[in-house]
């Protein structure tokens, strides 16, 4: 359990910075105390081993004690966003606790619900503090945490992360990145994205020294605290360097680890200019953990799989496909999931003879080599020939100079597939972003194109395209004839 690698590090090096919050530095002799606090705290609510609680709280360090603490008590936790919408309704169903410091959206029924509240907060962080006997340690199959997926072709399914799960995961991370007691990790990620609880969790279980900083840019905050490791979801790292200051100075020891989408190669390459020393890569999802990476100690085009991982490309019907020919991707690992909650006809379909199917489509390159080439079901067919859109809203994106941006194809009035390149509204001002967009698709090819105005491009809390709903919009903004 994390909370007993933290009373470890605080028996062997009290003093050592486990934590720094906005420029305040938590020692592991006082998380070690925090942790305790919130322990009894939650215990009050009496809810028994195997529970549920739903968490939401907007303040990392205390969301960190309170997901600490349930770990310990063998609690499951959720972790929500202010922004939650009628999708979670099933999973606060289902909760034996909420505790939250905003409204759940209506129609909500946990079983218990604790507002959190400053006055709370400052009762439980002024209990006194005991040694308590050592808890038993959960069996290894216990759901430790509630994970729900992207979401990006569908509705969002929520799934179990055992104990297993989460010890595996946190080896993984520490195994890949060297984590030890000189590691400094910023921790960027909220914690409803999946695996940002098991990155902090192994940097605590390492001994190092988790990082949160919010009153600055993300460059300056990664030089004022000599950052080792970052994660970043792709379309954060380019948010992130749109705000790097001239003269500011590249981080040679920094990686910059990304996982939630495919970095497309400029993208890449600018990061390593400009920021860090190395991008790392990593493909994987909730169900199966992480699956390869590549880019840490080089940057070639295809992902390395990490041990303990089988992985087959096939084809329709589920005969292994030879390396160099493109199929749909089926993964094995020792951190399998056991299924969807609630959802039997899911688990069926992704979930067969002991091989998960992920939803994307890839080749195999080697026995240890694999080319992701994205989700089957956003690849855009042209009239037989077939893309990823990624690349090419990458190459838009860096042409028309404009982020929020995505491609889609529909039918023009003729009958014919033609690109349709989405855009939200406020960036339709710019009198010559029609021109740059068209230049560039001209570029990759296509002699026709539609520019459809949206409101917005549909994003996941992990900023991912929803492919689903941006078809949805595209359809119903599509007001644009075809251009020659």
């Amino acid at each position: 359990m994390t909370a007993d690698y933290i009373a470890f590090h605080a028996q062997e090096r009290p003093d050592a910075v486990a934590y720094v919050d906005n420029g305040r530095a938590v020692s592991y002799g006082a998380i070690a105390r925090d942790v305790r606090r919130f322990t009894r705290a939650i215990r009050e609510f009496g809810i028994p081993a195997g529970g549920v609680v739903a968490v939401g709280c907007e303040q990392p360090y205390l969301h960190l004690l309170i997901l600490l603490a349930c770990e310990r008590l063998g609690l499951a936790t959720a972790s929500l966003t202010a922004r939650e919408e009628r999708s979670v309704l099933p999973l606060l169903d289902g909760a034996d606790l909420l505790i939250s410091e905003f409204p759940p959206p209506p129609g909500a029924r946990p079983r218990l619900r604790h507002e959190i509240t400053q006055s709370w907060v400052d009762r439980v962080l002024g209990l006194p503090d005991a040694d308590e006997a050592a808890l038993p340690l959960p069996p290894a199959e216990s759901p430790l945490r509630i994970l729900r997926t992207s979401g990006t072709t569908g509705t969002s399914k929520r799934l179990h992360l055992t104990r297993r799960m989460l010890d595996f995961w946190t080896h993984r991370w520490i195994w890949l990145y060297g984590l030890g007691v000189r590691s400094r990790v910023m921790a960027a990620l909220p914690f409803a994205i999946g695996g940002a609880y098991a990155q902090v969790c192994a940097c605590l279980r390492a001994g190092g020294t988790v990082v949160r900083e919010n009153r600055m840019e993300v460059p300056q905050a990664l030089r004022l605290h000599s950052i080792d490791l970052v994660v970043l979801l792709p379309v954060f790292l380019r948010d992130v360097l749109g705000t790097i200051p001239a003269g500011f100075e590249r981080q040679g020891p920094l990686v910059v680890a990304t996982f939630g989408g495919a970095i497309q190669p400029g993208l890449r390459a600018e990061a390593v200019a400009r920021l860090c020393g190395a991008v790392s890569d990593m493909y994987g999802c909730n169900e199966v953990g992480f699956i390869g990476s590549n880019g840490l100690h080089r940057a070639g085009s295809y992902l390395d799989v990490w041990p303990g991982v089988a992985i087959e490309v096939t084809d329709d019907q589920d005969r292994p496909l030879p390396p160099g020919q493109l199929g749909r991707i089926r993964v094995r690992t020792e951190s399998m999931f056991a299924g969807y909650i609630d959802d039997p006809d899911a688990t069926r379909r992704m979930l067969r003879d002991g091989w998960f199917y992920p939803g994307d489509v890839g080749v195999l390159r080697g026995p240890r080599s694999l080319e992701l080439l994205g989700r089957g079901d956003d690849i855009l067919n042209f009239d037989g020939h077939k893309l990823m859109p990624e690349p090419l809203e990458e190459m838009i994106r860096k042409s028309a100079g404009h982020p929020e941006l995505a491609v889609g194809a529909a039918l023009d009035a003729d009958g014919a597939t033609v690109l349709c390149v989405a855009v939200a509204e406020q960036g339709i001002a710019d009198a010559g972003l029609e021109a740059r967009i068209s230049s560039a698709v001209s570029r990759a090819g296509f002699r026709k194109f539609e520019l459809v105005r949206v409101p917005g491009i549909p994003r996941n809390v992990a900023g991912k395209i929803q492919r689903h709903l941006l078809k949805a919009e595209i359809a119903a903004a599509r007001q644009i004839p075809p251009r020659e």
